[in-house]
């Protein structure tokens, strides 16, 4: 009779191990499915796509900087609740040499408003090679900033008034 109720018990056994199983199975499925989304809001323009650290976009470029890309570095909240994201922006073409004082290896980093960047991006390219841990001159660049850039809404006008500022000559 002793063995018969262990037998019961060890199938009620059974059946609770696969349920508990099964359950973990579900509620990791669910919960890679829920991180998956997009951590930030989507962008206004492009209700079928959202904006994620580490992705490569193309955006309204310059006339002959068709080419130039956008990677998403990092996005954080100010003190007023207002999103803004940091940028790095290959494929600029400015000419001037100071350009170099400031960006040494030619790609620029922005800080750039949620609002700038809704105006700025076209579409999604995928997923970037490239990892800020690694590259020197943007760690250079972090270290260095001290306030967002009053430079323009977005990245076009940015570059805009860059090049406009490297441009400028004083003197009589």
């Amino acid at each position: 009779m002793l063995l018969s109720e262990v037998a019961k018990y060890y199938g009620i056994f059974e059946i609770m191990l696969e349920i508990t199983k099964k359950l973990s199975l579900f509620i990791a499925l669910i919960s890679v499915l829920l991180l998956e989304g997009c951590a930030t809001p989507r962008i206004a323009e492009h209700t079928d796509k959202c904006v994620k650290l580490g992705q490569e976009w193309s955006y309204d470029t310059r006339v002959g900087e068709e080419n130039s890309r956008i990677t998403i570095v990092d996005a954080f909240i100010n003190k007023d609740k207002r999103r803004f994201y940091v940028v790095r922006v290959t494929g600029v073409k400015i000419d001037e040499p100071n350009f170099k004082n400031y960006f040494p290896d030619d790609v620029p980093y922005f800080m750039i408003s949620e609002r700038g960047l809704n105006a700025t991006l076209k579409s999604l390219l995928g997923e970037a090679k490239w990892n800020k841990y690694y590259d020197q001159y943007y760690q250079l660049w972090r270290k260095e900033l001290t306030h967002p850039d009053d430079y323009g809404l977005t990245i076009k006008d940015k570059l805009n008034t860059i090049e406009e500022l490297l441009n400028t000559r004083l003197g009589a």
